[in-house]
């Protein structure tokens, strides 16, 4: 039986990569932290890993017992207080990680890193408007900078045969930053930033995990995806959507942009004083 080693896997996205792996007949190891929640990750099947990111050695020692066959690096951040801290976490742990493969004797089959869409930056600052593999990366995040830094660690690698998937935004059950949307709606305010026309693009939870494992099984190294449902959204549309879901009619506000940047500036500064992310 094939080994895979599923780092992130007690987060959102994690315990559905771990689900679909144990579908696949993998043998399947989840790397968390000792602090991390089981909650979702009850399987008697599962074996555990607990990883700490910030030792190389620890990290070699881990691969080497194991021989793991493949390897998907879910971990990561979205939100944190500086921008140092998320590159520590969702670039300098990555290439701690790609260290420990190349001084070990694992031999790994693929190495999945999942990345995330905002390490190419919006649509709208794209001559076509679009993103594809014609886009030139232009992160406008301090997440997608450190996703992109991620990925440029990982393509500097040698010997290590891998693949990269940049999802949209993710929904599905046991999501939270989307679920405010709803929220907000279902207490009656339908609110949006600016003016002008907004487009999103969504993956369900469930698909990508199925993309994920597909891609890591059956593609050849050195491959990139940009993974959605195929569809774009108007922010209007989508709104629409939740509001005929929910039953609900609500009171439909725009934000101007300078307002909600000063208002995002004024919850950055408050949380790197509390600790607590906006």
């Amino acid at each position: 039986m094939e080994k895979i080693l599923i780092t992130g896997a007690s987060g959102f996205i994690g315990g559905f990569l771990v689900e679909e792996a144990l579908n696949r007949g993998l043998d399947v190891y989840a790397g968390i932290r000792k602090s991390s929640s089981k909650e979702f990750l009850s399987d008697p099947r599962i074996n555990f890993c607990y990883m700490d990111f910030r030792d190389t050695d620890h990290l070699s020692d881990l691969l080497t017992t194991h021989q793991f066959d493949y390897v998907i690096h879910n971990a990561g951040l979205t939100q944190a207080k500086t921008e140092e801290a998320l590159m520590e976490v969702n670039a300098e742990y990555l290439n701690n990680l790609l260290t420990a493969v190349a001084q070990s004797d694992n031999e790994l089959k693929k190495f999945s890193f999942m990345s995330s869409l905002a390490s190419y930056g919006p649509a709208d600052f794209q001559p076509k408007g679009i993103v594809d593999h014609e886009s030139v990366p232009n992160p406008v995040t301090k997440y997608g900078r450190s996703k992109l830094k991620g990925e440029e660690y990982l393509k500097s690698t040698k010997d290590i045969p891998w693949v990269i998937l940049r999802p949209t935004a993710v929904y599905g059950p046991r999501e939270h930053e989307l679920l405010t949307v709803f929220k907000s709606i279902n207490s009656g305010i339908e609110a949006k930033i600016g003016f002008a026309p907004q487009k999103l693009s969504f993956i369900y939870v469930y698909d990508l995990a199925r993309i994920t494992l597909d891609t890591l099984l059956q593609s050849d190294a050195g491959s990139e995806y940009f993974v959605g449902d195929g569809e774009i959204y108007e922010v209007t549309e989508f709104n629409r959507y939740i509001r005929e879901a929910l039953g609900k009619k609500t009171l439909k506000l725009s934000i101007p942009v300078p307002i909600m940047s000063g208002i995002a500036l004024l919850y950055e500064s408050i949380s790197k004083v509390t600790g607590n992310y906006p």
